[in-house]
């Protein structure tokens, strides 16, 4: 049996080129988030420090993942400084279904191999994310 195929979207800095932006065919139109949505202010902390450029790193923290799942879809948003170093700097999966933390993990990193390396694998990372969960 094969595996059904999923839609998985990033939102962020790709490709070698600075700036946010959405990644992979998709338009806004078809995500139940909005872009301005996501920006800033789907990552960890972001309620109180969303677009805060000089913060205490422990307050846009590497390697904590939050986990959102909104109209039969699931993000996972990072703070990622692996590109641009200034605070406010963020990557995000967009990954149709609704998904567990690991699955999404698995699914965005076969989707996006080179960008959830440079996210994972950037200085101040941990060896494993942690799960924030929000309600949305």
């Amino acid at each position: 049996m094969t595996e059904a195929r999923h839609r998985v979207f990033f939102f962020g800095c790709a490709h070698g080129g600075g700036g946010h932006r959405l990644h992979g065919s998709a338009s806004e139109s078809c995500l139940p988030w909005k872009l301005t949505e996501i920006d800033g202010r789907a990552q960890p902390n972001s309620a109180i420090y969303a677009h805060t450029w000089q913060v205490p790193e422990e307050k846009q923290p590497l390697g904590v993942a939050r986990l959102h799942h909104r109209a039969g879809w699931t993000m996972l948003s990072f703070w990622d400084r692996s590109m641009d170093k200034r605070f406010g700097s963020n990557g995000n999966f967009i990954i149709e279904g609704t998904h567990t933390f690991a699955e999404a993990c698995r699914l965005a990193s076969e989707a996006w191999p080179e960008s959830w390396l440079r996210i994972t694998t950037q200085p101040g990372w941990p060896s494993h994310a942690q799960l924030v969960e929000v309600a949305v």
